[in-house]
């Protein structure tokens, strides 16, 4: 400001001496106050595909970036804004269930085969959506051994396929219980399950039935003499 003749920056007392109408010195006395520019730092953050009004212009991009506003004084007050664009992140992911089981996508119990997907926050409350590509697999199919009537004391062997591996229960009168084609000497009728699972780890179940014909003892023939 022109003051005391010259262009004054620093705040203070300024005298200039103006001749007045009659002739005599009127003195303008001019106390002089520099109000300060504002600088305010600003720290703000967004999410990649989100954006925010600054410099005049909706931003998309890290950067710095000042905005010129005017304080209560009259001054400049300059907001200085450090922009961070966090990132967000997409998971592409594959699961599979058997048939009949479910896994819990998308908010709720899917039974069917698709894609969903599942929408998180991640460290910086920005999205992180994992895509899920789900598979159904069928169940196997077991082929087992006609039910089947032998005589007390006989043996028969137990057959199954449609599996990769095999357990068959109870225990009673086979000769293993995790094998594929287990011999079976049981003493009384009784009902034999197999579990069948495949390469998939689905598993089935299927039983077959075993009828025990009891010999009577007053049937056979014991003979008196022996040479």
């Amino acid at each position: 400001i022109l003051l005391e003749g010259n262009y004054q920056t620093v705040a203070g007392i300024y005298y200039d001496t103006l001749i007045a109408v009659n002739g005599c010195d009127s003195v303008i006395v001019t106390t002089l106050t520099v109000n300060s520019v504002l600088d305010n730092p600003v720290a703000l953050a967004i999410c990649a595909g989100d954006s925010v009004l600054l410099q005049g212009s909706y931003q998309t991009t890290a950067g710095v970036f000042n905005d010129t506003l005017t304080a209560s004084g009259g001054c400049d007050s300059v907001v200085v804004t450090t922009l961070t664009v966090n990132p967000t992140y997409s998971t592409l992911t594959t699961a599979a269930i058997c048939s009949g089981k479910n896994i819990f996508l998308q908010g709720a119990l899917q039974t069917v085969a698709g894609t969903y997907y599942d929408t998180l926050s991640s460290v910086n409350d920005c999205d992180s959506v994992v895509t899920t590509i789900l598979t159904v697999n069928t169940l196997p199919a077991i082929t087992l051994t006609n039910d089947t009537t032998i005589n007390e004391g006989a043996s028969i062997t137990l057959t199954a396929t449609g599996g990769q591996s095999y357990l068959w229960q109870p225990p009673t009168g086979l000769s293993c219980t995790n094998c594929q084609n287990p011999n079976s000497t049981p003493t009384e009728t009784i009902t034999y399950s197999v579990t069948a699972t495949d390469a998939n780890n689905c598993s089935s179940t299927d039983s077959v039935l075993i009828t025990v014909n009891n010999i009577i003892c007053g049937e056979i023939y014991i003979p008196n003499i022996f040479s």
